[in-house]
């Protein structure tokens, strides 16, 4: 892991804060509540990580939690024999009111889990219900076989917790507060949410800072495997808070003048030659030492009669089975005439 850390401008950060900021305002003029908004960043690398699923804690100074905030803690059963998940959720509530802790909104078990929510529609709306996902670190692994794919496609993991800790409320409000990134390694982009829209500017700015920092030193490539970064909400445009430079900044014009000749490059079907082209824009073979030209439009194809001759014997091999068939056709009825011719000689004699 690189440590190295990414030359982000602050100034940019800012106005890109400021930007966001003033969008919100605008379109939230005639809004009657004031419900808070997320703020996503988005982060491109430039060569997809060799990661799958991994979920990277992005230490922010100022907590993502807000007021009215629906979380859901997914708890193991406390007596798998027993159908009723009551007595379970019971003893959990009783555990979090001892402990101080009263952001979590709702309690499910694992076995409510299975009986209840298998069906796809009854998934889709748990995963919209709530904005975090709590979970006993004894019931994280087979999480994602029963919440399905579109949890996980929405990437809306859950946090895992450890529900015999000590320090219970300590480590659910960093859970809670924190900001996290899933890296799936499907594709060179994702996303975290950093910020809300009850936060003060300033705020907002050192989180994407502290988010940067500790992403750089997290991911493979480090600070040198981030393309760009942009800041957005999930209904505003995206703007700019990182652009790298360009891959090739650092070549030397003249010698991005010069041509090279073109290397062969091997072509994939049972021709098994190689092929370049030339300055007139014609694909060249390079058969062993003579150089044939490969005609698209004409019959006299360079190294095609293979492709011809299978073709051809497609055909024939066609041609042979249907002739097959006529000629049973024609002995089951000539074997058919006489049979009839046998039987009429028989009534005849009779």
């Amino acid at each position: 892991m690189a440590s190295k850390l990414l030359d982000i401008e602050v100034d940019q950060v800012k106005s890109s804060v400021n930007a966001l900021f003033s969008f919100l305002k605008k379109k939230r003029k005639n809004e009657l509540f004031d419900v808070p908004v997320k703020i996503l960043m988005s982060f491109t690398f430039r060569s997809i990580p060799k990661i799958k699923n991994k979920v990277i804690n992005l230490n922010v100074p100022h907590g993502l939690g807000f007021e009215n905030q629906y979380i859901c803690l997914f708890v193991p059963d406390l007596n798998k024999r027993v159908r009723d998940s009551d007595p379970t959720v019971f003893h959990y509530k009783e555990l979090l009111a001892e402990k101080d802790i009263t952001c979590i909104s709702e309690v499910i078990t694992l076995k409510t889990l299975y009986l209840e929510y298998r069906p796809f529609e009854a998934k889709r709306k748990l995963c919209n219900k709530f904005d975090v996902f709590l979970a006993d670190k004894s019931v994280f692994g087979p999480l994602p076989r029963i919440l399905g794919r579109d949890f996980f496609r929405r990437k809306r993991i859950p946090i895992k917790v450890d529900l015999k800790s000590n320090k219970l409320k300590e480590e659910i409000n960093s859970a809670v507060n924190d900001s996290f990134l899933v890296i799936t390694g499907r594709g060179s982009c994702c996303m975290a949410h950093i910020a809300n829209s009850t936060m003060t500017q300033t705020e907002v700015s050192d989180n994407i800072i502290a988010a940067v920092n500790s992403l750089c030193q997290s991911i493979p490539g480090g600070a040198e495997n981030i393309r760009n970064i942009y800041l957005k909400t999930e209904d505003s445009p995206s703007l700019p808070v990182y652009l790298a430079a360009l891959g090739n900044a650092d070549i030397d014009p003249e010698q991005a003048l010069t041509q090279t000749e073109p290397e062969p490059e091997e072509i994939t079907w049972k021709l098994r030659s190689d092929a370049y082209v030339d300055d007139d824009k014609e694909i060249i073979l390079c058969n062993n030492d003579k150089k044939r030209k490969l005609l698209w439009g004409n019959e006299d194809f360079s190294n095609a009669p293979f492709k011809k001759r299978t073709k051809e014997k497609k055909q024939k091999a066609t041609v042979t089975t249907s002739k097959r068939k006529i000629l049973k056709k024609k002995k089951a009825r000539e074997i058919w005439k006489k049979i009839k011719s046998t039987k009429q000689n028989k009534k005849n004699v009779t």
